[in-house]
């Protein structure tokens, strides 16, 4: 998730609960909701809100972890910002224990923490929270981070990489929840069909996957795979100007369905065609191809190379090549073909490292794109 927040309970949060709410001796508190600070969720978030009116529900899907290691806990609520009042709240009725769990959130109290995903582009659509408990021991170490993080603020955005830094140290139960918010790269694999990693996602402890997370996986995959590409061209661009190929077609753009992202035509006049593997992760993520890649790199008649890049950035990432791919074809669809009669194959996932790669090369971007 892109858009994180932390934020420091108070007593008026925790009246979102009914455990808390009715326990109060005196109701010193009736707003039955979770703040959501103005300068945290608008200001850095969600500035479009800006222009949405007093009391306006933006409905959302709720999507509730812990205290402690909990399953998932969901729920429909709405966000608002009242009229006069500084900030948004998260609310509608008052959040009980599951049936099966009465005493989920009785553990809370005023200095826990709570972790915010918001899932939606111009508005939040969906919320992941996660409560940390100082009190309980699978929480205890993470609270300690994240209270040291907050440094005195009661709510403040923080970047991924942040959270999942603070996380690795605070040497979590591997079924903790906080991990869920850092399935970004089986999120995309889930989204380009990876078994393993469908599997992974699903099994993982409390894990949800939405359809709008499924349609942003979708978006991501879709873009990494446009950066890649994009460093490529530059790639052949460089070596066009330096006179190390004849030629270069950038054949996806020009047609979406081809098996193949390009056709270089080398200086001798022959020519190979190439497809380009992007990730945002190591050079080991799985690497996915479909049927009609493996049928055309199984062509004898022209040659076809692997572009593998990796550890895409803003400004550059690496690139190893696999420059025969006919023989690993070859061998792939001679078992695919001893499956039994009216049964195909659509797409393979492999480890990169089984591959006759070269040495990596480093792949730098140039202008805006």
């Amino acid at each position: 998730m892109e858009k994180l927040a932390v934020k420091k309970l108070t007593h008026s949060d925790l009246t979102f609960f009914q455990c808390y709410y009715y326990a109060q001796k005196e109701k010193k508190s009736k707003q039955k909701a979770l703040n959501l600070n103005s300068d945290v969720l608008v200001d850095e978030l969600y500035p479009e809100l800006k222009t949405v009116t007093a009391n306006t529900r933006i409905p959302v899907s709720l999507y509730i972890y812990g205290p402690g290691i909990e399953e998932v806990h969901i729920l429909q609520r709405k966000i608002l910002k009242s009229q006069g009042s500084k900030n948004w709240r998260l609310n509608g009725e008052l959040i009980y224990s599951p049936e099966d769990n009465p005493d989920r959130y009785k553990t809370l109290k005023p200095g826990d923490i709570v972790v915010l995903g918001f899932d939606g582009k111009l508005k939040p659509s969906s919320i992941f929270v996660d409560f940390l408990a100082a009190s309980i021991d699978a929480d205890h170490s993470l609270w300690e981070k994240l209270n040291d993080y907050l440094s005195g603020k009661t709510m403040r955005s923080i970047e991924s990489s942040r959270l999942h830094e603070l996380s690795e140290s605070a040497d979590l139960p591997p079924e903790h929840s906080i991990y869920r918010f850092f399935l970004d790269d089986d999120m995309v694999s889930v989204a380009e069909g990876d078994t393993e990693a469908i599997l992974h996602v699903y099994k993982r402890s409390g894990t949800v996957m939405t359809a709008d997370e499924l349609v942003t996986a979708k978006e991501k995959a879709a873009h990494i795979g446009s950066c890649g590409e994009e460093l490529v061209s530059q790639y052949f661009e460089r070596m066009l100007d330096n006179g190390e190929i004849a030629d270069f077609t950038w054949t996806s753009r020009e047609n979406a369905v081809a098996p193949y992202d390009f056709e270089v035509k080398e200086l001798d006049g022959s020519t190979y065609r190439l497809d380009v593997k992007s990730t945002t992760g190591k050079f080991e993520t799985k690497i996915h191809i479909s049927g009609a890649e493996l049928l055309t790199m199984a062509d004898d008649t022209i040659g076809y190379k692997l572009f593998r890049v990796y550890e895409i950035s803003e400004e550059c990432a690496k690139l190893k090549i696999a420059p025969q791919m006919s023989d690993y074809a070859k061998n792939i669809l001679k078992v695919l073909s001893t499956l039994p009669k009216g049964i195909s194959v659509d797409s393979v996932s492999c480890d990169p490292r089984l591959l006759d790669f070269m040495e990596a090369e480093d792949l730098m971007a140039k202008g805006d794109e």
